[in-house]
């Protein structure tokens, strides 16, 4: 082979590669160009999801917070418990949408959307609290069945009638030591006597004749 084809040769080789390397390029160019294409379709598709997101977690807060201010010390109470389990219930899946869209929403969106759900619960479990408070329980001391009666509550006719007398001495009679009872004096046996009483109390004494009392 002369020289003058072995340059041909090389020269045609040369081309090849040169072709070669530029095919390699045009094919990594369209590679880039539709890899860049698909991440700005993507962006775009995030931005468009997360708008969504917020669109539809407004309208939920914005509903949930209109049931709690219907919500007043005019609901009948009997109804209360009903509508303030619906609110919770609606809160519980606002809070599962905000969960579901964890994978396509910037990290600021979603605490944002946690706080905010927190302080709405937070406000309703305040309001639920004002309007059915809770019952306080207390125990009570077991009353008698039936009140004992007082001295005073007692009939006279259920006192003792005491006719018994004390002979203190042979000139002096009377009573000692009695309480809510009826004492009875004989005319017979005061005639002529004192009469001696000592730690009576709340008694009532008959006697047909008057006896000096000491």
């Amino acid at each position: 082979m002369g020289d003058e084809e072995y340059q041909a040769t090389l020269q045609r080789k040369h081309q090849e590669r040169l072709a070669q390397f530029a095919v390699r390029r045009q094919e990594r160019l369209a590679h880039y160009a539709v890899k860049k294409q698909t991440r700005t379709h993507h962006t775009e598709n995030s931005n468009e999801t997360a708008e969504a997101f917020l669109e539809t977690f407004n309208k939920e807060k914005r509903q949930i917070l209109h049931q709690l201010n219907e919500l007043t010390d005019k609901t009948p109470v009997f109804e209360r418990a009903a509508k303030f389990d619906v609110v919770l219930q609606n809160i519980s899946n606002i809070w599962k949408f905000i969960s579901d869209s964890l994978a396509f929403l910037p990290n600021y969106d979603v605490r944002r959307a946690q706080d905010i759900v927190k302080e709405v619960r937070l406000q309703v479990i305040e309001k639920r609290d004002l309007l059915m408070p809770k019952k306080k329980f207390a125990f009570k001391s077991r009353q008698r069945l039936t009140p004992s009666k007082t001295n005073k509550d007692k009939p006279l006719e259920e006192k003792n009638t005491i006719s018994v007398i004390t002979s203190l001495s042979s000139s002096n009679v009377g009573f000692s030591d009695r309480l809510d009872e009826t004492l009875n004096l004989d005319s017979n046996e005061c005639t002529g006597k004192d009469l001696n009483l000592s730690n009576i109390s709340n008694c009532v004494l008959f006697t047909s004749r008057c006896c000096s009392i000491s």
